[in-house]
């Protein structure tokens, strides 16, 4: 599991338990949880260059999961990096100057600090599974099995994750057989791929092969696909992929798109979806001229509003489903064509987001973050609340939850909680 993915997920963590107050839960899962808020706060103090507002940022922190109690071990992470200076300490900071880069190199630096600070088996065994389950849900047994994890020990690692929503167990109404899926990274209703999974246990790791194919190369050309492996029309006709079909001079085909992590509304990531197929079409079957860069098309119709600086013969057929979802119109010119953008803010965030995709990436991570004045405007705040990140949002429509602690009637809280009555008898332990 590389850096990069395993701040991600460090992340994905902190922004489901960040309401959490339950010892038992920070006691199995300590370093995720410091990495996790180290991310939070750096990506969104990222661009404010200087806080002197203390107050307001120590009510800021308590909305994003960090308690005053957690904030200096945070700091402390975030300064030992080199991203900011604390004066006159991070116990007692009075200004905090930041120098925080974007994205990638946040998450890379702080995976590495997670794998520095040696995680436990448990702490290690959640990160492989959320990680995995990043790609396709995947039958307990066969988690529990590949990692060697015992019984308890996957029933933990579950529970925890079902408490902050970035990890839930489905078990199939017919076959019983329980599978682990992740949230964040499954469509709307999972269930009809959740039962296929379930029917076809023998075929796991066909199923899972389409969906990685799909996630490292979105608008992956199911005839491509196909050649690897005939699962995949199965898994289209059943509607369990998402194919868009574009038809044009080179006849009907379909591309494939795996689950997308964003924050966006369902229409803008299914216009993101056609504008790519639209342009992956381009890419690979058009008759006339083909495109040789899927990235330029893109930014141009962001930057130019248009596709068809010079116009051409197959933009009415090709981009016809994407005018067909209002994303734009055709514009004729002499027998040929150009593809207009509506510049609408919806359109525009499309857009971008078909650029995220086309570059292969998986997930949108800006969408999920709150501007620089955004969070300037809470540090003005003497109190806490009234901060919903858009990441919790989704799990809890809308509600946040003062409080919660894992249910104390399942197997993980009864171990849990042996455990620490034998550390207050003096036992020694350790949390396996």
């Amino acid at each position: 599991m590389d850096r990069e993915a395993i701040g991600r997920r460090a992340q994905d963590v902190q922004s489901g338990l960040r309401d959490v107050s339950d010892l038992r839960v920070s006691a199995t899962i300590p370093i995720t949880r410091q990495i996790g808020m180290a991310a939070q706060l750096a990506v969104h103090i990222r661009g404010l260059d200087t806080i002197e507002n203390i107050v307001g940022f120590h009510g800021f922190c308590s909305n994003l999961g960090i308690s005053s109690d957690s904030l200096p071990t945070v700091l402390g992470t975030l300064e030992q990096i080199g991203w900011i200076r604390v004066a006159p300490n991070v116990f007692a900071p009075t200004r905090i100057e930041e120098t925080i880069p974007y994205f990638q190199e946040v998450y890379g630096a702080l995976g590495e600090q997670w794998s520095l600070r040696k995680p436990g088996e448990l702490e290690q065994a959640t990160m492989a599974i959320i990680d995995r389950l990043t790609v396709a849900p995947v039958p307990l047994e066969t988690l529990a099995s590949e990692l060697g994890l015992k019984s308890t020990e996957i029933q933990t690692v579950v529970d925890i994750g079902d408490l902050g929503g970035y990890l839930r167990q489905y078990d199939s109404p017919k076959d019983r057989i329980p599978i682990l899926y992740a949230p964040l990274f499954t469509e709307e209703n999972p269930e009809t791929l959740l039962n296929f999974i379930a029917k076809n246990p023998g075929a796991h790791s066909e199923i899972e092969a389409v969906f990685r194919a799909a996630k490292s190369h979105p608008g992956a050309p199911i005839s491509a696909l196909e050649q690897s492996n005939p699962l995949v029309l199965e898994l289209v006709n059943e509607n369990i992929l998402r194919a868009p079909a574009i038809v044009s001079s080179g006849g009907a085909q379909s591309f494939a798109f795996a689950p997308f992590k964003t924050t966006h509304p369902r229409a803008i990531l299914e216009k993101a979806r056609i504008i790519l197929a639209c342009v992956r079409y381009g890419e690979g079957y058009s008759s006339i001229t083909k495109i040789s860069d899927p990235s330029a098309i893109l930014r141009g119709l962001r930057d130019r509003k248009m596709i068809g600086r010079t116009p051409h013969s197959n933009i009415q057929s090709q981009y016809a489903a994407a005018a067909n979802m209002g994303v734009g119109w055709i514009e004729p010119e002499n027998g040929r064509f150009r593809f207009r953008l509506y510049d609408t803010e919806d359109n525009l965030a499309a857009v971008d987001l078909a650029i995220a995709m086309c570059s292969g990436q998986s997930e949108d991570v800006a969408s999920s973050l709150l501007l620089p004045a955004e969070v300037k405007g809470y540090f003005t705040r003497s109190e806490p609340g009234g901060l919903l990140l858009p990441e919790a949002n989704r799990k809890r429509a809308g509600d946040l939850i003062a409080s919660r602690k894992l249910d104390p009637n399942t197997r993980t809280a009864a171990r849990l909680g042996r455990a620490l009555l034998d550390d207050l008898r003096g036992i020694h332990r350790v949390i396996k």
